[in-house]
């Protein structure tokens, strides 16, 4: 119990920090700028979905729910150690971002032979996510390599293609 109290205070940060994010449109595109905080994964999963489907104490609840099911599963060793599913900055793990999509009904299917990113679209193959001639946006959550940080590729109905950065004032047009 003195375990949960201590992590409750440890990741409380994170909802303050949520206050240096900015969010905004350029062009009738949803972006998010992190500002100082590691609330990549949050602004990626929200530029996805171009609006503010998700907030810091929604993905701290599901981090936290992940945490203590993990912590608590019988077929866990004792001995082996459960890392929290976010910290202090901000930063959350893939597992809690998917469950996010889950919770909404939407699925991402993992890319990593590809880009090791994740898209959010039900019922869509990689080929056809990858094949910007259709009629409909789809967004890809993408992990930069060898670091913690995600970001958003979305290509929308027309084909255009973005990249939505949460570190970035503007949208970054891959396609011209």
């Amino acid at each position: 119990m003195v375990i949960c109290n201590m992590s409750i205070k440890l990741f409380a940060q994170a909802h303050i920090l949520h206050k240096n994010m900015k969010t905004f449109y350029e062009n009738n595109i949803f972006l998010q700028v992190q500002g100082d905080t590691a609330l990549c994964g949050l602004c990626a999963l929200n530029k996805g979905y171009q609006e503010e489907k998700f907030d810091v104490n929604l993905l701290n609840s599901i981090a936290d729910q992940q945490w203590i099911s993990h912590y608590t599963d019988l077929h866990m060793p004792i001995s082996e150690l459960c890392l929290p599913f976010r910290d202090t900055n901000g930063w959350y793990s893939i597992e809690v971002l998917l469950k996010a999509v889950d919770n909404l009904g939407d699925s991402m299917v993992n890319l990593s032979g590809v880009l090791n990113s994740y898209f959010t679209k039900p019922g869509l193959s990689i080929s056809e996510a990858l094949n910007s001639s259709h009629s409909y946006p789809v967004s890809f959550l993408v992990r930069i390599p060898k670091t913690a940080h995600y970001t958003t590729i979305r290509i929308d109905a027309s084909g255009h293609i973005y990249l939505l950065d949460s570190m970035k004032q503007c949208p970054i047009y891959m396609d011209e």
